[in-house]
């Protein structure tokens, strides 16, 4: 068959011992996964997160708290806001390290006594691209190198951070918040090489930073989809073709995007917010199964309308 390598490893703070164990004894080929997850305890200081075997390029944090989740990219200095308008900044994920990462002390990343849970990403040459581009004000393309499946469009300024997967039509891009549906002239399309963008001041105000993440649907790895909402009206389980890391989910209306790293644990118990709320309870995105995820009842998640996922 494939065959097995071991690698020498150590133990990595807020890694499950499956998750380490898949670090550890890897088919040949790529040493880790395209994505991991984990948790810890805020110090109110500073703290690092090691041990992950590879250097992230992207890295997500969100808290059991009253802050919005955060994001992180190699191409950035400073840390952006997946909720609201607001620009890059100082104090939350501080560096992406040879092993991990770094964080400072604002209460989005590192409130005392309070649990944080992430996911990071790997660099992954075909499959996950990373970068920045300037605003000109005009329509423009942005190539990353393939045909990306899903995509997410932070400015370095103080715009709301967007995202759009290939299962919405073109011209069809939304925030993460409960304030908008989907909105026009940002992503305008998902084309074989990468994305364009539009006028709009959140994709291409003139003289302004953009930095984006693309993710290749890869069998196994990534995967996107659409589900219409209902029926099932609970317990409702969506296959994405491999067990989940990490899933997004929002609905294609003026909901809340929620998400669930595998660390949050197993069963019924949470999802998390992108936007500024503490933890949501049951019901949810009830589960992460070898086979994908499970939703509740909530509008979230499962009433009328089309909902879009992307599973890592």
């Amino acid at each position: 068959g494939m065959g097995y390598r071991l690698l020498i490893c150590r133990p990595v703070l807020g890694l499950s011992a499956f998750v380490l164990l898949s670090l550890c004894l890897s088919p040949r080929g790529p040493a880790y996964a395209q994505a991991i997850s984990g948790t810890y305890t805020g110090n109110g200081t500073s703290q690092t997160i090691q041990g992950l075997a590879f250097q992230p390029a992207v890295v997500i944090i969100k808290g059991n708290v009253t802050q919005t989740a955060v994001m992180r990219t190699s191409s950035m200095t400073g840390t952006k806001p997946l909720d609201g308008a607001t620009a890059l900044t100082a104090g939350m994920i501080e560096s992406l390290n040879a092993d991990g990462f770094s964080v400072g002390s604002h209460a989005a990343v590192n409130q005392s006594g309070i649990a944080y849970y992430w996911t990071a990403f790997p660099a992954a040459a075909g499959d996950l691209a990373v970068g920045s581009y300037g605003g000109t004000g005009g329509a423009q393309s942005i190539g990353v190198g393939f045909q990306p499946a899903y995509v997410i469009l932070m400015s370095a300024g103080a715009n709301w951070t967007v995202h759009t997967s290939s299962d919405m039509l073109a011209d069809q891009t939304m925030q993460y918040d409960d304030l908008t549906g989907f909105v026009s002239n940002v992503i305008t399309q998902v084309t074989g090489t990468g994305f364009n963008v539009g006028t709009d001041a959140r994709a291409n105000a003139s003289g302004t930073t953009y930095h984006y993440v693309a993710w290749r649907a890869v069998a196994g790895k990534m995967a996107v989809g659409k589900y219409v909402g209902g029926t099932p009206s609970d317990n409702r389980d969506i296959p994405v073709g491999f067990a989940p890391e990490y899933v997004i989910v929002k609905r294609g209306n003026t909901t809340k995007g929620v998400h669930r790293p595998k660390s949050l644990g197993a069963g019924d118990i949470a999802t998390l917010e992108i936007m500024a709320f503490v933890n949501l309870g049951a019901d949810r995105i009830q589960d992460l199964t070898s086979t994908g995820f499970q939703v509740g009842a909530n509008n979230t998640v499962n009433s009328t309308s089309d909902y879009f996922w992307a599973a890592f």
